[in-house]
């Protein structure tokens, strides 16, 4: 029987992986995120556009469902995420003829939102993504983080090309959620330009929040989540330990929040099971990955990995999971439970 992974990290982190709600149904599948893992994010059941596709309209039963199956297992959940440029639902930031909202407009649209959906799941997750991949894909550090964000946002357009959507959003989670841990996320994070622009935003905002008059004595961005999407053609461990470190360096905690590693240049890979020196290769990394949170644990929260096996990844076609098409473990797998030691094939 394969070591359970949140066995191994246990008093050290928490180990995830995301769920989509037909899944819970899956008792194959069932059994195995419950050996494997102690949290779970819902893969695309609590996005904007999946909750409420019009002002005052909100469907949960989706995402409910993920949430009273982690509850009945005993597993902790994740939500995931409350803004977001991608699966946003239009109503927020414009009109109903496609014209962009004003920055009142839209902030009203912001605070009728999150009261409803951090409200409706108060309580019943330990932490949120509260604004994700607020950031251009790369990012040259100016000085300015505000320069680097992303333009075409509908945040960013609605509040008139101004980052104080983010502030915005952060403060209204906190009222309607108040005990979660609240997190900005993003990836491309380990990029050296873009991890200095997300550390210096949320240096600035819980400064900013210090200051205000409803400061609450805890930081108002508690977490950082490092998307964590890689490629064994670009991975460079020294540029993960660097933003590793920049982060915490921030007083937030850390969260590896959608780990995966594809393998080779080309797309789809030749075949569905990875040759012998490209299963060595990815093992690798994750197991470089892993020490590397070990060593850092005291600052970490979470690994979530995005996808349970290769054949049900986003990113299929380059094999980027510690368990392959068949759902068997992989060589990264055993990396992971022994940190970089790899095993012989």
């Amino acid at each position: 029987m394969l070591p359970s992974l949140k066995q191994t990290y246990k008093g050290k982190f928490l180990l995830g992986n995301i769920m989509a709600h037909e899944e819970t149904e899956d008792g194959a599948v069932t059994k195995d995120f419950t050996y494997h893992y102690d949290i779970v994010t819902a893969q695309k059941a609590m996005k904007p556009a999946r909750l409420s596709l019009s002002r005052g309209n909100y469907d949960y039963a989706n995402a409910d469902k993920i949430i009273e199956w982690a509850e009945k297992n005993g597993l902790l959940v994740h939500g995931h995420t409350l803004l977001w440029h991608g699966q946003h639902a239009d109503w927020l930031t414009s009109d109903g003829e496609g014209n962009a909202l004003n920055r009142a407009g839209a902030a009203a649209n912001m605070a009728d939102y999150i009261k409803n959906a951090a409200g409706h799941f108060a309580g019943r997750c330990i932490s949120w993504d509260v604004v994700n991949e607020g950031f251009s894909d790369s990012v040259e550090y100016t000085g300015d983080w505000r320069d680097g964000l992303r333009k075409e946002s509908p945040w960013y357009i609605a509040y008139g090309g101004s980052g104080d959507y983010i502030y915005d959003a952060f403060k209204l989670a906190r009222a309607h959620d108040p005990a979660a841990r609240l997190y900005y996320n993003d990836f491309n994070e380990q990029e050296h330009g873009k991890s200095r622009a997300i550390a210096a935003m949320a240096i600035e905002m819980n400064g900013r929040w210090k200051a205000d008059a409803v400061y609450d004595g805890r930081m108002l961005i508690e977490g950082i989540g490092m998307q964590a999407h890689y490629s064994t053609e670009t991975f460079d461990i020294a540029m993960f330990k660097d933003a590793l470190a920049l982060f915490i360096s921030t007083g937030a905690v850390i969260a590896v929040s959608e780990l995966d590693i594809t393998v080779g240049a080309e797309d789809p890979y030749p075949a569905h099971f990875l040759s012998k020196a490209d299963e060595r290769r990815q093992a690798r990394m994750f197991g470089d990955i892993f020490q590397a949170l070990s060593d850092a644990a005291d600052h970490i929260e979470r690994v979530t990995f995005w996808g349970k096996r290769d054949d049900r990844s986003w990113r299929r076609g380059r094999l980027p999971l510690v368990f392959d098409w068949n759902g068997d473990a992989k060589e990264g797998f055993f990396s992971c439970i022994n940190q970089n030691r790899e095993r012989k094939l």
